[in-house]
This record gives C-alpha cells, structure tokens and sequence, in this order.
C-alpha cells in the first residue's frame, strides 16, 4: 500500500510539473519569444542568447525549462535560444565587467580548481561527486591546470581562490531562508570528537575572488540558484547570483534539488565542450551555450 501511494504521489507531481512548465511556455515564454522576433540575432552561436530577469515570485521560475512535453517537440525554450538568468541589468553589467577584466589578467594556462565533497558531516553522502571530479581533472587534463581540493576547510578553498580562473563546487550548499546572503557551502574542519560542518560564507568568497581572475563559478550542489524567502522574492537573492556580484564573470547553479548521478554526468559533458572551445570560451554566451548542450 505504501509502495502504490509513492507511486501514485510521483506521478501526480509529475503531471503537474508538466502541466506547470506547459502553462509557462504558452503563456511566458513563446509569447516574450514571438514580441523580440528578428531582434534576438545570434552573434557567436547558432542560437540567440537571451537574458532572463524574475522579479517576485517569477524570480524562482524555470523559464529555460518551459515547455510542452510531446516527443520531439520544438515547443520549448531550449530549441529556440540560450538562456541565462541574472539578479538585474546592474548584475550583468557589473559581471560582464568582471569578465573582460578577468581575460585581460589571464595569462597562459586556464586553471581549475574543483572542491569535492563526498561526505559532509550531518548530510547525506555525494557518491557521485567521485566520478564526477575523475571526470574533469580526465577531461581538462592536458589542456587546463587542474587542481581537486578533497574534503578540504573553508581556510583550505579560499587560500586557492585568488588565483584560479574556474572554480568547480561538487558538495552541499544550504540556502538561508531568512537571510540569503548568509547561504553558504557545507565544507569540513577537525573538531573535538571529529569533523564538523565549516561553512564558506558568500562575504568571505567576495573579499578573496574580487581582485581575483576568477571567470566561471560551476555550482553543482542542489538548489543554488533556488529564492526560498517568500518575503524576499523581489530581491532574487541567492548563491548564484550571490557568485556573480561577488566577482565570478559566469555562474551556473541549479534551481531545485539536483541528482547526484546527473549531476556528474552534466559536468562532464559540460567541461567535454569547454575544453573544444578554447580560447572562444571566453566570447560572449559560450559559456551558456555549452551548458544547454550539456542539458
């Protein structure tokens, strides 16, 4: 009986996640889509780039996500353009600033660093996030300097930071519903009877990353691009915008709880791309367009 409710329960969410992002698409999407027409021209990709800014409780809805769910169907956002999401016109200004300036400082070989977290004290474990460092340091090997930090301390990370282009986060992270800009991600450090949580503030990422030459931020951890403060949903305050006014040009999160398995193999194929980019990495909209091809 147990058993039958689950699966009657997962259904019925499933049908209305379906039924919501079908409503989104006919009503949002498509009809922004069909208003910007010839204007929405594609410069480096074959597809335009496209900018999304929720203000209230659209601030948290899946606008690359909409669509109809009919087997090869071009009703979707994703086959028509790339979609990025910012805080407001100022953030994307400001990251874009930061971008230019961080490819102006950028001299010989693109570093990596990745921060892997299988276990974290009081949560439950990652296995994926194995695989998933084998996989860029396989990867970006030969082409990128890469560098994995394993089970490391708050102090550990952002002693590397100032100095890396791409920083690569396979762990949890927590969103503070009462005061998102005290989210943070759940590293370790020795404590009396053991490791315990060490948390890696958003003020302390800032302070480091600001004089940095730091481009590309990959959140791969649930819920980092997630406002859950109902009474703060016109701030759009959460840990990947909080990435990009700290400085990182480039940030990819994730709007809801993510699969660990997935989430491995999305990275993979994500840094797959990047490396065949190049140098073109750091043109206008890449970055973008090699995460929805991973997707």
């Amino acid at each position: 009986d147990y058993d039958r409710d689950v699966e009657s329960e997962t259904k019925s969410r499933l049908k209305s996640d379906r039924l919501n992002l079908s409503w989104l698409w006919t009503n949002c999407v498509k009809v922004i889509l069909e208003k910007l027409g010839s204007s929405t021209v594609p410069r480096h990709n074959t597809l335009p780039h496209v900018w999304w800014i929720g203000a209230g409780i659209a601030s948290s809805l899946p606008f690359h996500a909409a669509g109809v769910a009919f087997a090869n169907s071009k009703e979707n956002t994703l086959s028509h353009i790339i979609p990025s999401y910012t805080h407001s016109i100022k953030t994307l200004l400001y990251s874009r600033s930061r971008l230019l300036r961080s490819v102006e400082q950028t001299t010989g070989e693109c570093s990596v660093l990745v921060v892997k977290m299988s276990t974290t004290p009081g949560q439950l474990p990652l296995p994926g996030v194995e695989d998933e460092a084998k996989a860029i340091k396989k990867v970006c090997t030969g082409v990128y300097s890469v560098e994995v930090l394993q089970q490391p301390t708050a102090g550990d990370v952002l002693k590397k930071l100032s100095g890396i282009d791409i920083v690569h986060f396979a762990c949890h992270a927590l969103s503070d519903p009462a005061d998102p800009s005290n989210s943070h991600l759940l590293l370790q450090k020795p404590g009396e009877k053991g490791f315990i949580i060490d948390r890696l503030k958003l003020s302390q990422i800032a302070e480091v990353v600001a004089g940095g030459q730091a481009q590309l931020a990959f959140l791969s951890a649930c819920s980092t691009a997630e406002v859950k403060a109902s009474k703060l949903v016109d701030e759009g305050l959460h840990l990947a915008n909080a990435f990009q006014v700290a400085g990182f040009g480039q940030v990819i999160g994730a709007l809801w709880p993510a699969n660990d398995e997935v989430s491995a193999r999305l990275a993979e194929l994500f840094y797959v791309d990047l490396v065949k980019a190049g140098q073109s990495m750091y043109c206008e909209g890449i970055v973008a367009s090699t995460l929805r091809n991973a997707v």
